[in-house]
């Protein structure tokens, strides 16, 4: 899966986030989720539907920025957090 990330720069606000995902080649109600990946042992942090092609996470971390995981139908995609909006374009083929 392709995908570009866009994060819109913030003060930390308490370590907030909110990662708001556009997808395209996934079904309507897939399941995807977020894992924290700054461990070896990938932990689930939180899953959401994909619905007409968008998906929402909200959340907080308690560091800086935090590597993190979407896994959707087989595909992942591993990328950088920090607090703020973050907003994702993927496609299934480069999740």
């Amino acid at each position: 899966m392709r995908a570009s990330v866009a994060a819109t720069s913030s003060p930390i606000q308490n370590g907030k986030f909110e990662i708001i995902g556009n997808v395209s080649g996934f079904k309507d109600s897939a399941y995807i989720g977020l894992y924290d990946f700054s461990t070896e042992e990938n932990v689930f942090m939180d899953s959401t539907r994909v619905i007409g092609g968008k998906f929402v996470f909200k959340g907080s971390i308690n560091r800086n920025y935090q590597s993190v995981g979407l896994i959707c139908q087989g595909n992942v995609r591993v990328f950088w957090i920090e607090s703020g909006d973050i907003r994702l374009k993927l496609g299934a083929t480069g999740l």
